[in-house]
């Protein structure tokens, strides 16, 4: 906890001159040798507040401003009485004067001390909230140090990277569903051409199956006709020897000799028709029967050239079709452990960004606060300047008065220069001591002080104080 001691110090202290018909004491204002020139309020405020406009670091210990103004009496024989009364008025209106300037003064200095003690606390609440803000950006610089940055972006390259396998995935099951879609159309097509085969090879086997029964048919019809010729031939047989009998008994040679090779003739021409008969239609049955199965040979080895082929395509589909879907397993297991990686990466990505977004929100509430804390300062700073600037133009016109109550005094000076009397003149100094003491940029306490010095004569001196404590700003 810092204890200030400040002391304002200002010294005003006039001396009236008194002449007589042979010497001339004539006082100078110290008003220039305290202020100087009209510049020293601006030089002494460049000074205090810097080029900038604010307050300078170093600290102020300690600064005596003292309100000292002279009084003087003045004695010795040869005094007239008109010279004795113009002295007392003129006592009585500086009298007056000085205790004007003195509370006018007062009151400048109060209020200039607040304004510096303003100033100061402002620049200091200043300085904390561009600390505040520093902090505020560093430790954002750290949260987001280069590691993090580095982790985030790995981070968004393996997001990168699952996205893009996650859509050659995407591309590659299309591919294969189309594929798988379009072997699915030719299995089905195949298997469409299969049945109309096995429908056809039914077909074919049923022609076989008939031409089979025709066959066995005609074969039997042959079985028959055979019977048929054998029970004739064996029918004519009897009958010969029924007419042999016959005609040996009868006992006509002749006649019988004369039928028996007409019998066998005939008999000979009905065997022969009978076998041509036979033999073609033998030959018949056989050849329709050679040719039908030859047809049906040709039309099972085409069908069953047809069904081996389709039947190996078939096989190659199928091994196509597994491969593909064992291929197809695996992509979707890849694709399902990326997608998990990739959400359990986005899931913390979005956390992190959460995060992340929230802490810039705190920090841009914070900015916001101190930028608004800045710009209430920065008002208050600027009001506070108007303030100084009105208590300038206070202080120049104090200036001028005072500039004007040395050439009235000035004036008065040269009308009594005709007197040449001497005169010994005892001036008295009366110095005010005004000493302000602050804590923290509060004034703790402020006492007054008086003391007297006598020119001319013995010196004396005398001293009064007085003290006060205030907790204003």
């Amino acid at each position: 906890m810092l204890l200030r001691k400040e002391t304002y110090i200002l010294m005003f202290w006039v001396q009236p001159h008194f002449c007589s018909k042979t010497t001339c004491y004539k006082g100078r204002s110290s008003y220039r040798n305290t202020f100087g020139n009209q510049t020293a309020y601006s030089t002494a405020g460049s000074k205090l507040f810097g080029k900038s406009g604010f307050v300078n670091e170093e600290p102020i210990t300690s600064k005596r401003v003292s309100y000292s103004y002279s009084s003087s009496s003045s004695g010795g024989a040869g005094v007239g009485s008109g010279m004795g009364g113009g002295a007392a008025s003129f006592d009585s209106d500086f009298s007056r004067l000085k205790l004007n300037e003195k509370e006018v003064l007062s009151g400048i200095n109060n209020r200039f001390a607040n304004y510096i003690e303003k100033v100061r606390y402002l620049e200091e609440q200043n300085q904390i909230l561009e600390e505040k803000i520093r902090q505020a950006g560093a430790k954002k610089q750290v949260e987001l140090g280069p590691d993090k940055l580095e982790k985030l972006r790995r981070l968004r390259a393996q997001v990168d990277e699952a996205t893009l396998a996650k859509v050659r995935s995407e591309i590659m099951r299309d591919n294969l569903r189309g594929e798988a879609s379009e072997l699915k159309w030719k299995l089905d097509h195949e298997g469409r051409l299969r049945v109309e085969l096995d429908d056809e090879l039914g077909r074919l086997r049923k022609d076989v199956d008939d031409a089979t029964m025709v066959r066995v048919d005609l074969e039997r019809k042959i079985e028959t006709l055979r019977e048929e010729l054998e029970y004739g031939k064996k029918l004519h047989e009897e009958e010969i020897e029924d007419l042999k009998e016959q005609i040996k008994n009868q006992g006509t040679s002749v006649e019988v000799d004369g039928i028996a090779p007409d019998v066998a003739e005939l008999l000979r021409q009905i065997r022969a028709q009978y076998e041509q008969m036979v033999l073609k239609n033998r030959d018949e049955a056989e050849q329709w029967y050679k040719n039908k199965f030859e047809d049906l040979e040709d039309k099972a080895k085409l069908n069953l050239g047809e069904l081996e082929k389709v039947q190996g395509d078939i096989n190659d589909y199928r091994k196509q079709v597994t491969q593909l879907e064992m291929e197809l397993e695996s992509l979707r297991g890849s694709n399902e452990y990326l997608e998990r990686n990739l959400a359990d990466v986005e899931k913390r990505y979005e956390h992190e960004v959460a995060r992340y977004q929230a802490r810039a929100g705190s920090l841009t509430m914070e900015l916001d606060h101190a930028s608004s804390e800045m710009k209430r300062h920065l008002a208050e700073y600027k009001r506070l300047m108007s303030v100084k600037l009105s208590l300038e133009k206070e202080i120049m016109t104090y200036r001028r008065l005072l500039e004007g109550e040395e050439k009235k005094l000035s004036s008065s000076e040269s009308e009594s220069d005709s007197d040449d009397e001497r005169v010994r003149t005892k001036t008295t100094k009366k110095v005010i001591v005004k000493t302000i003491e602050t804590k923290d940029g509060k004034i703790v306490s402020s006492s007054v002080s008086e003391k007297q010095f006598v020119e001319g004569g013995s010196d004396s001196g005398s001293s009064s104080s007085s003290s006060s404590s205030s907790d204003e700003e």
